[in-house]
């Protein structure tokens, strides 16, 4: 076998043992190295594609979360970002925040 046909090999047994699933064969695809460049594109295509979705299916999911919360539950949301933005104020500033005291406060001591 020539060079091409041994990498033409390699490529097809690559492909023939992705993992079964998902995750898995994406993270494999991503590292592979597409024989064809107009492949590669579009592969890079799904890829936006997909995480782009996600991020659009995660933030309508956090709406309809928000859309629930009462009265109280909004305003102790609204007091963890102010103590978030508190934090990221203090990093920006050369600081270093307390960030386990917040983890402690908003995350491990709050349902």
């Amino acid at each position: 076998m020539d060079l091409q046909e041994q990498r033409a090999q390699a490529a097809r047994d690559t492909l023939d043992s992705l993992p079964e699933s998902t995750a898995g064969a994406i993270r494999e695809l991503s590292r592979y190295d597409f024989m064809d460049p107009e492949a590669r594109r579009k592969f890079d295509e799904l890829m936006d594609l997909l995480k782009q979705r996600m991020i659009e299916s995660h933030f309508q999911d956090m709406r309809e979360q928000f859309g629930t919360l009462d009265g109280p539950q909004m305003e102790g949301l609204k007091e963890m970002m102010r103590a978030l933005n508190r934090m990221l104020r203090e990093r920006a500033m050369g600081l270093e925040p307390d960030f386990p005291g917040f983890i402690a406060v908003w995350l491990v001591l709050r349902p």
